[in-house]
Formats: structure tokens, C-alpha cells, sequence
């Protein structure tokens, strides 16, 4: 860009990724019906690497977070021979010191914003600066640019230094609750649990907790019929739609949250209310959070989910998406009807190669739970990723997938227990990390071995060994 030119270059890398974005929808709408011919989410284009790559050097190039000369700045003499003349030039040289921070800390964090839309992992040393001219000004930024750092942490996959996160959640814990809407919390705690970031502060998640809360509240029958005058603003109110809902829930349920059960009943009711706007991928999210905090929605919910699921389009499904929702209708003990089943499986058997070793442990888990063989396409398909993940199964998802061939009475590969290939090596697997099991789910792996009627000691000419 010519050095000439009144924006400045991160302006500029903004105005082009608004345009990749645009460019991104109109190739996706006017592509063809095969999914495979639309740009993927990482789209990119070669003037916006070259951006990106003076952004960079822009970054490294400009000063630190100091106060420049005759602004107040450290290094001016600010001595004066009365005191209340030197105790207000350090007042306002420190206003003018936090205001520089605050400044430096916005620009800092819409450049990580820039980079992450583009998906461009900057140096590692220029991330450092950045984590740094943030951190100065963590506290003072609008809520709006911190919920952007933590969408951004999570599109760049990167494991932020647990001060800054924390100034972060100090900075959202004290916001004015006007300041919070539920788009935006959903928007952060998804963003939190994408990155299995743990160390949440009770603080933060007390203030997401409220605004929900409050919004849902101030949308309900009673407080709707109210004066303009409310303290509720109109826009909280239409905030919580599905998507808020859908992200709260499943963040809430990934950082291992527990909200009230008032507030739970409040969502369920909010899922009910948006039931047509919901997509397939919300309702496997809803689903899957609602069964991990061991809430199970009335009946005629869950039968509506189901129907809207194939109303939608099952077809629009991931990995994921399937092995969740299976898992959370099996933990609440519904039984989906055979039509959708049949699009289940349709659909996994079509994406097979995305199993991975815990997609594949939630549904043979959840087909045991149900009671439902998969049929012999799909069964094969899934024990091939089995064998091709084995190494990448926790002791979690050994437990899981045993026990659902186990219910099932199926052994992986056919024919007798003893002779099964793929049954030895998940017993190995088992043998070999014997001690990151719990009590637990080494009892339910003796029971699965036990109802599969399989014995190692067959095998004893293979190295097979007793527990």
C-alpha cells in the first residue's frame, strides 16, 4: 500500500478481508449443489498474505505502550515546587498513561481480530508484542474487542498466557450488564470451550449466567407487556435467539458449568419457542449439552427435536454432530423413531472417514444404550476407524466402545470372540493402559469382556495378558 494513504494499513487488511468475506458468500451461493465446489473457510487470497506480512512488520516496527514526549510521558519532568501542582500533573500524566495503554491495547487486539478472519498465524514473536500492548490495556477494553480476542483465540487454535485471559475475564466479570447481550456470551464461551481453556475465574461465568438469565427473563409474557421504560433494553431481548441459546448451552457444558436448574427450565423453554429456527448442527449441540449437565427436556421436546432435525436435513450433519447426539438421546433414554435412524446412518456411513476415536466410542455407545444394530455397511465402516485410531482412544473411550458392543452382544470382525483381531488389540490397548482407568470403568470393562464372552487366555500364544 502507498505510504501515502490516509488509512492505515491495518484499515486497509480490514477493508480486504470484509471483501474476501463478501466474495466467500457470493462463490457459495452461485456454486453448484455439491458442497465440495463452495471455498472453505479458510478462503484466502495472495494480496491479503502480502497484508498480513507488513501487518507484521508494522506490529514489530511501532512503538511500545509509552506516552510520547510532551504528552506526559515517564520520562517528562513533571517537578513543581507546590504540591497540589505535582500531585495533579501525576494525576493527569497517569490518565494520559492509562488512555495511551488503552489505545495501544484496541489496536493491538483488532490486529489479532484481522488475522484470525483471515486464518494468518503470525510469528511467534510478533504474537508475543501483541499479547503484550494487550495485556496493558486488558481491563479498559469494550466488551465487544474482548469477545473478538476470544473468538480469535479459538479460530487460531492458540493457548493464550493465562494472565491475559484472566485480565479478559476481570474485564467482562466488571462490565456494566448492559454492556453483556446473549450473543455475545454465547460467542465467548463457545470460543472458550473450542480452546479447552479450564481456568475460568467464578466471577466470569456468575456474570454470563446473569445476563442470560435477565434476558430471558425480561422476554417472557409478564415483563413483555411492561413500558418501554424497562431497564431491560429491547436488544437483550431479541438476543437470545437459537444460536445464543445453542452456544451458551454447549459452552456452558464444555467448561463443565453448571448453571441453575431455574436457568436450565428457562432455556429449555427459550429451545421450545425457537424450535424452527433451529439447524441440525444447534440441535446436536443443544442435545448434547442439555444430556452433559444431566438435564433431560420434556418428552414432546425431544420428539420435536428429532422431527426438525430430518425436517432440516440430517445430511447437513458432522462426525461429531452424529456421535453427540446419539450419545445424548442415549444418556436420556429416548429412542429416536427408525426413520430417523435410517438417515443416521445414512449419513454417518457417507462421512465415515471423519470418525474419529471419540465420534466412533459415542455412537457404537450410544447404539448399545438404544438397543439399535447398525447395519453390516456402517458396523465395518466404524470398526475400520477403530483400528486406525486405536492409539488415539482415552481410557474414556475404550470403556465406551466396549460397553456398546457389549449391549449389543456384536464382536468387531464377526465369528467367535477369541478369534477377533480387533478385539485382542482393543484388550491390549485396555492391558496397557490399565491404570488411567477409574473403578469404575474397569468394572464395566470386566462386565464387557464378560457378556462378549471373551477370554485372553486363547490368545496366550500372542502375548495376550490377564488385567
Amino acid at each position: 500500500p502507498s505510504s501515502s494513504s490516509s488509512i492505515s494499513l491495518l484499515e486497509e487488511l480490514t477493508v480486504a478481508v470484509n471483501k474476501l468475506e463478501v466474495a466467500t458468500t457470493i462463490m457459495a451461493s452461485s456454486s453448484s449443489s455439491s458442497s465440495s465446489s463452495a471455498p472453505s473457510s479458510s478462503f484466502s487470497h495472495p494480496h491479503t498474505a502480502t497484508l498480513c506480512s507488513l501487518l507484521e512488520t508494522r506490529v514489530v516496527a511501532a512503538p511500545a505502550a509509552a506516552v510520547k514526549e510532551g504528552e506526559g510521558g515517564p520520562g517528562e519532568d513533571t517537578t513543581t515546587t507546590t504540591t497540589t501542582k505535582t500531585t495533579t500533573t501525576t494525576g493527569k500524566n497517569l490518565e494520559q498513561i492509562l488512555a495511551h495503554q488503552a489505545r495501544i491495547a484496541l489496536e493491538a487486539a483488532n490486529t489479532v481480530w484481522v488475522f484470525a478472519q483471515v486464518r494468518h498465524t503470525p510469528k511467534a514473536h510478533v504474537m508475543r508484542m501483541l499479547y503484550a500492548r494487550i495485556g496493558e490495556g486488558a481491563k479498559s477494553l469494550p466488551i465487544k474487542s474482548v469477545v473478538k480476542l476470544f473468538w480469535s483465540m479459538a479460530r487460531l487454535s492458540a493457548k493464550w498466557p493465562v494472565g491475559l485471559v484472566r485480565s479478559l475475564q476481570e474485564n467482562v466479570a466488571s462490565a456494566h450488564p448492559k454492556a453483556l447481550t446473549p450473543g455475545l456470551v454465547g460467542t465467548m464461551l463457545w470460543s472458550l470451550a473450542k480452546t479447552k481453556y479450564q481456568a475460568i475465574s467464578a466471577e466470569f461465568i456468575d456474570a454470563t449466567e446473569k445476563c442470560i438469565v435477565n434476558a430471558g427473563s425480561s422476554s417472557s409474557p409478564s415483563s413483555s407487556s411492561s413500558s418501554s421504560s424497562s431497564s431491560t433494553p429491547v436488544q437483550s431481548r431479541e438476543k437470545l435467539d437459537s444460536y445464543a441459546v445453542s452456544q451458551t448451552l454447549w459452552g456452558w457444558a464444555s467448561l463443565q458449568h453448571h448453571p441453575q436448574q431455574e436457568t436450565l427450565d428457562l432455556l429449555e423453554d427459550k429451545v421450545e419457542k425457537n424450535l424452527n429456527r433451529l439447524q441440525p448442527t444447534n440441535i446436536a449441540n443443544t442435545l448434547w449439552a442439555f444430556a452433559r449437565l444431566g438435564h433431560t427436556p420434556k418428552m414432546p421436546l425431544l420428539h420435536a427435536l428429532e422431527e426438525q432435525s430430518e425436517a432440516k436435513g440430517i445430511s447437513r450433519l458432522s462426525p461429531q454432530n452424529i456421535g453427540e447426539m446419539l450419545w445424548a438421546f442415549g444418556r436420556m433414554d429416548y429412542r429416536p423413531g427408525i426413520s430417523f435412524l435410517n438417515e443416521i446412518e445414512t449419513r454417518a456411513y457417507a462421512i465415515k472417514e471423519g470418525f474419529s476415536a471419540r465420534d466412533v466410542s459415542n455412537t457404537i455407545w450410544a447404539y448399545g444404550k438404544l438397543s439399535a444394530l447398525p447395519g453390516s455397511a456402517l458396523s465395518s465402516s466404524l470398526e475400520q476407524s477403530v483400528s486406525l485410531n486405536l492409539e488415539r482412544f482415552t481410557s474414556q473411550d475404550l470403556v465406551n466402545l466396549l460397553w456398546g458392543y457389549a449391549k449389543l452382544s456384536f464382536v468387531p470382525g464377526g465369528g467367535s470372540p477369541d478369534e477377533s483381531t480387533l478385539l485382542l488389540s482393543l484388550y491390549d490397548k485396555v492391558h496397557n493402559q490399565l491404570r488411567s482407568f477409574s473403578g469404575q470403568g474397569v468394572s464395566s470393562l470386566l462386565w464387557a469382556f464378560a457378556r462378549l464372552k471373551f477370554n485372553p487366555a486363547v490368545k496366550a500364544g500372542t502375548g495376550a495378558k490377564a488385567f
